[in-house]
This record gives C-alpha cells, sequence and structure tokens, in this order.
C-alpha cells in the first residue's frame, strides 16, 4: 500500500513540476518563438541548435535571416521595423551552402521569404571533405525536419531551460536586452595583418596555425554552378542575398591567395544571372571596412553596430 501511494506522489510531482517548467519557459519564451519582445538579442540571433531552427520555421513568421555568423549580427528587430513583417533569425555558425539550400526549401515550402547571407566563408566546398562535423550537420538536419513535431510539443528541453532560467537571472540583475551587442561594439578589436597573412599562406604547403578560422580557405574551391543556380531559382522577387562587407585587409588577402576573389565573384555572377531575388552588395573598400575597429578578432565579423 505505501508503495503505491509513493509511486501515486511521484508520478502527482513530476506532472505538476514538469507543468509548471513548461510554463515557465512558455512565459519566458527566451528564443522568441511566440514574441521577441522583451527579449535578449543574443539569444535571438545566435542560436542553431537544429530543434531551435525548427521550431522558428514551424512559427511560420514571415522573413527569415539566414546564411553565415554575419547574419548573426542583424538585429532581427531592426529589420521587423524596417519591413514592417514579422522576422526570425537562423543563421548558422560555421554555415554552408549544403545546409542553407535545405534550409531555404523548408522555408519556400511554407511560402515565406528570405535574406541571405552569400558569403565568401561559406562557399568553400573542400571544407565538406575535411570536417566531418559539417559532413553530418546536413543530415541532422534532415532527421530533425522529418520528425514532424509541433512547436507546442517541441518547445521543452534543457536548453531551452537554462536559457529561461538565465533570462530571469539577467532581468534580476538590470542587464539591457542588447547588453551583449554592446560589449561586442565596445571591445577592443586585435587585428594582425602578419597573422592573416601567415594564416592565407600556410593553406598552400598545410602548415598549421593555430587560429580558428584557418580551415575555411584551405584549398578555397567554389560550390559547383549548378547548386548556386538551385539556391538562385528557389528565391523570388520578394527574397534578398546580401553580399556583407569584409574588413579591407581581407579583400587584399582573397586576391592574393586560392583565387577566392575571382571564384566568388563567379559565383555572385551566376546567382545574378539566375534568380529573381534582389542581389545587394556591401563588397568595397570604404572608411567603414578600412576601419579596423569596425570589426572583431582579426576582422572577422563586422560588429552589431555595422549590421
Amino acid at each position: 500500500m505505501k508503495t503505491k501511494r509513493w509511486l501515486k506522489y511521484t508520478v502527482l510531482f513530476f506532472i505538476i513540476s514538469s507543468s509548471l517548467l513548461y510554463l515557465l519557459i512558455y512565459k519566458v519564451d527566451p528564443y522568441g518563438y511566440f514574441s521577441k519582445k522583451d527579449k535578449y538579442i543574443y539569444n535571438l540571433t545566435h542560436i542553431d541548435y537544429p530543434n531551435i531552427i525548427h521550431n522558428k520555421i514551424l512559427m511560420q513568421n514571415d522573413l527569415y535571416l539566414l546564411g553565415s555568423s554575419r547574419q548573426m549580427r542583424i538585429n532581427p528587430l531592426r529589420v521587423e521595423e524596417y519591413s514592417n513583417k514579422s522576422v526570425q533569425c537562423i543563421a548558422q555558425m560555421t554555415s554552408t551552402l549544403d545546409d542553407n539550400l535545405f534550409l531555404v526549401k523548408q522555408i519556400k515550402a511554407i511560402n515565406k521569404n528570405f535574406i541571405y547571407s552569400f558569403d565568401a566563408f561559406t562557399l568553400n566546398n573542400s571544407r565538406m571533405k575535411s570536417n566531418v562535423v559539417l559532413k553530418n550537420r546536413l543530415q541532422i538536419y534532415k532527421n530533425e525536419f522529418n520528425s514532424n513535431k509541433n512547436i507546442y510539443f517541441n518547445l521543452f528541453d534543457m536548453d531551452i531551460l537554462f536559457r529561461s532560467i538565465e533570462h530571469i537571472y539577467l532581468k534580476i540583475k538590470s542587464k539591457k536586452y542588447n547588453y551583449q551587442e554592446v560589449d561586442e561594439n565596445n571591445k577592443i578589436s586585435f587585428f594582425n595583418k602578419i597573422i592573416l597573412n601567415r594564416t592565407f599562406s600556410s593553406l598552400q604547403n598545410d602548415e598549421i596555425i593555430n587560429l580558428d578560422f584557418s580551415g575555411l580557405f584551405k584549398h578555397y574551391k567554389a560550390y559547383p554552378d549548378y547548386k548556386i543556380i538551385q539556391l538562385a531559382k528557389l528565391a523570388n522577387k520578394a527574397d534578398i542575398f546580401v553580399i556583407y562587407p569584409k574588413q579591407a585587409y581581407y579583400y587584399t588577402l582573397f586576391q592574393k591567395y586560392e583565387h577566392i576573389e575571382k571564384q566568388y565573384f563567379h559565383m555572385i555572377k551566376v546567382l545574378v544571372n539566375n534568380t529573381d531575388a534582389k542581389v545587394v552588395s556591401f563588397y568595397d573598400i570604404n572608411d567603414i571596412t578600412r576601419n579596423q575597429y569596425n570589426f572583431d578578432i582579426h576582422g572577422w565579423h563586422f560588429k552589431p553596430k555595422i549590421g
């Protein structure tokens, strides 16, 4: 009898505690599934877990920001102000054309639109051969989207619970919603042309340079035209492809090593000639791109204020 009572109370406790946690997550909504009002900007932009991206697409917003990590420096709330549309960011770290092509198909399957970061850093097809994580990620996305989950059943996991608790903690500490953007904007950038030259030149002879992003340029090889055309044809006149600015010295390196600029420009040309979408380019040497303090360490990303 005591065992049955204990089991009954245990099940009851589990149901009540799970319901309270679910209500907490639903109320806080740190990733802005239901509303982006009063949410921390970092949580709206810097998440690329497959289930979170799936949830955002399940919400069927009007406009999706996707592509490289440079897209994460674009505040979706600002885009909402300018466009009068509901906007979600589903940009990914170490993005690839294959992953983004898959996500564009999901966006078009619900008849929505996108702003796509068409970035040289994501268009090196040779990365797929050497990086096990990138090789497997597309299949992980396919498995996630084939699960046919409902947003309400897909809402609970330990990550979103942690983010919800963190959100409450930051609110108690009176942190502003854009504090991480402000921190990134104010951070002193480290930029060393010697290191960057060694990074690019080392790719010629496979020397190992201790920089996280060196592999992005290794044996730079453009994706085949048919994949760029496939992406281009999915877009309509309401979609936008953006070539975001790089720190000006990168343009010199793109010209000097691996024929990167030539290959990148070819892919842009193929894109432009085969799409109905707008293609907007900020690929330029100007006062913004010359200033290293408009970018983060080694000029890798432009800062949110530039976005």
